[in-house]
């Protein structure tokens, strides 16, 4: 995804990745089962909760993933079981208190400080959505715009009367939720997360608009091509800061290399010029260096 190619080059982004994985892989365990109209075990349901808490301890956007496994409960389990799913949204519950409130929490941080408004939710979501499906060309600029796709959204989900595409509204709908009220916007790489949302609403509007599976794979086909097009012809813009700043780090691994010796232990080295920020030069000279 060309808005996401800060995952690719930034060791930063490690944390969106994790929250992406254990997100899966929570949805993984719980619906393989679930599916099937079995019952989880208790290990089966002690591994559901642990990939549930190791997307918290990743990014603090997963959080919507107990409400994802409830909603699917809800909607799909046969017969209903909602202890685990509850015991997920209360651990939510607490997780999101913890971030919000006491000494010291995230919330209090200048870049996580929230806007509890529809303004903010409208101006944020719209960005997400162009960052998201490259509908920057559907002008997604107006609050209606965005609640206008969203009505069009519903009515489709409600016509195709299938629990399945009503629980992928719930997770589109609430994918963003961790980032909706924040005063600085998170875009790209941040919205990692919420694609794999993106991702298994087409999939399922894809299985059931087309009954012949030719004609899903076709529509799959097309659904790629259209993406990838759009990837590829932005892919360069977007990453040519990115390999810059490598170029920068190679050369000075490359002069480091090229002095030909490095200091004795327990001495000092001065650097009198460098094209790269001064903490950058010293970790990178000191790997360099052993």
């Amino acid at each position: 995804h060309a808005n996401m190619v800060a995952l690719y080059y930034l060791g930063g982004f490690i944390y969106d990745v994790t929250a992406y994985f254990f997100t899966a892989l929570m949805l993984y365990l719980y619906i393989r089962v679930r599916s099937q109209g079995m019952v989880l075990s208790a290990m089966q349901s002690a591994g559901v909760l642990l990939a549930y808490v190791a997307a918290l301890n990743s990014k603090e956007i997963a959080v919507v993933g107990a409400g994802w496994i409830l909603a699917y409960e809800v909607l799909l389990g046969r017969p209903r079981k909602l202890l685990l799913p509850l015991i997920m949204m209360a651990a939510g519950v607490v997780f999101s208190v913890g971030k919000m409130t006491g000494s010291g929490s995230l919330a209090q941080e200048p870049g996580y400080q929230t806007d509890l408004s529809l303004h903010r939710y409208f101006l944020n979501n719209r960005i997400y959505v162009n960052d998201l499906l490259y509908t920057g060309f559907f002008n997604f600029t107006a609050g209606r715009t965005l609640v206008i796709a969203w009505i069009i959204l519903t009515l489709a989900c409600w016509r195709l009367r299938k629990p399945e595409a009503w629980w992928c509204w719930f997770v589109v709908s609430t994918a963003t939720l961790g980032v909706s009220f924040t005063v600085f916007p998170r875009s790209g790489p941040s919205l990692y997360l919420p694609l794999l949302g993106w991702a298994l609403l087409i999939s399922v509007l894809v299985a059931t608009l087309f009954p012949r599976p030719a004609w899903r794979w076709s529509a799959a086909a097309l659904v790629a091509f259209s993406f990838s097009y759009q990837t590829v012809h932005l892919w360069n813009q977007r990453t040519q800061p990115f390999l810059d700043d490598v170029r920068g780090v190679s050369s000075l691994i490359a002069q480091l290399r090229d002095l030909g010796k490095q200091p004795a232990p327990h001495t000092s080295a001065i650097f009198l010029n460098t094209l790269l920020p001064d903490y950058q030069t010293y970790f990178i000279a000191r790997l360099a260096w052993k």
